[in-house]
């Protein structure tokens, strides 16, 4: 007859420990399961268009402050608009981006800018940004200077 061997009390893991590395588990995947996931369209698109926003109200900063002209340039082809002190900044890969702007500061079908002048006004223009059936609207006025957004 065989005899079975006793395994010694050490054998295996502990309740404790195997709780411990589940709840590690748990917290890398809580933590990185956001990352993995690209943002949905609406908060790709409101992203994009408060930046633009934010690089229209920098750049008549930069115009009164500096006592100078300042320009947000646009390549529609590319998606993109920079200034002279902003680098480049492309739209999410999947958005549309509309300009229109006066036709004095169009150079060719799919390039133009926005100037911002140094008593606060500008050429004006409205920049339409769409994205998975959304749109944002960044209205520079030309009186005033002032960029607003409207993401709806």
């Amino acid at each position: 007859m065989r005899r079975f061997r006793r395994h010694s009390a050490r054998a295996g893991f502990t309740l404790l420990e195997t709780l411990a590395v589940l709840a590690i588990f748990a917290l890398i995947m809580g933590v990185s399961t956001p990352l993995l996931r690209p943002a949905p369209g609406g908060l790709q698109l409101q992203a994009a268009a408060r930046r633009l926003c934010a690089t229209m109200r920098d750049a008549r900063a930069r115009a009164i402050a500096g006592n100078s002209e300042f320009a947000v340039s646009f390549n529609l082809a590319r998606k993109s608009y920079w200034t002279p002190v902003v680098a480049e900044t492309f739209l999410p890969p999947q958005a549309q981006m509309d300009l229109k702007i006066a036709e004095a500061r169009r150079r060719g079908a799919n390039e133009g800018d926005i100037l911002f002048f140094p008593g606060g006004s500008s050429t004006g223009g409205e920049v339409t940004l769409s994205l998975g059936g959304r749109a944002a609207i960044v209205d520079v006025n030309w009186l005033t200077g002032a960029a607003r957004c409207e993401v709806s």
